[in-house]
């Protein structure tokens, strides 16, 4: 034991020394997750909110950033013109399809949901169906003797119980002669 040492600035220095490598192997895990290697680090452009370099991004990256900044900035419905050679905007989205307004083709349309229905076969996973049979009990096996196997808890249990009716029947007894 060294008088002049500080033991309690060591000790703050040794905890932040754990914290700083739990934090490395924390975002050492991200980049594992993410699928990404750690020698990347993160992009200063993209810190600053720049993004990415158009150089980096792929041609349909920058068709998507492109149409997103056109529909960012109109204004009350009024987009800007088309430069000179421009694309039309790259539709993502899934077209919505309604059904007819018109009555009459009721009956062949339930006649066709009802053929898919019935040509479908059952697709039955087996992790949903054992969640819903719940746990499954291990099978008993058959020992020699018919008595079942009793716990350590159970047998400690019998013998405090007959531990304290013995010192009961003793501590009457005693107090009856002692009147």
């Amino acid at each position: 034991a060294d008088p002049n040492k500080d033991y309690f600035s060591e000790r703050v220095e040794k905890k932040k020394e754990r914290v700083a490598k739990n934090e490395t192997q924390r975002l050492k895990n991200l980049a594992r997750q993410l699928g990404t290697s750690m020698r990347k680090g993160p992009s200063v452009d993209a810190s600053i909110g720049i993004g990415v370099a158009p150089e980096e991004k792929s041609k349909e990256q920058l068709r998507f950033a492109v149409d997103r900044a056109k529909v960012a900035t109109a204004s009350a419905g009024k987009f800007q013109r088309l430069a000179k050679g421009e694309k039309t905007n790259v539709k993502t989205g899934k077209k919505r399809k309604f059904l007819p307004n018109e009555a009459g083709g009721d009956k062949e349309q339930a006649l066709q949901v009802w053929e898919r229905i019935k040509n479908k076969k059952a697709k039955i996973i087996e992790e949903k169906a054992a969640a819903i049979a719940g746990p499954q009990k291990p099978e008993k096996k058959d020992r020699k003797g018919s008595k079942p196997v009793r716990q350590k808890s159970q047998i400690h249990r019998q013998q405090w119980f007959k531990h304290k009716t013995t010192e009961s029947k003793k501590t009457r007894g005693n107090a009856k002669k002692h009147k």
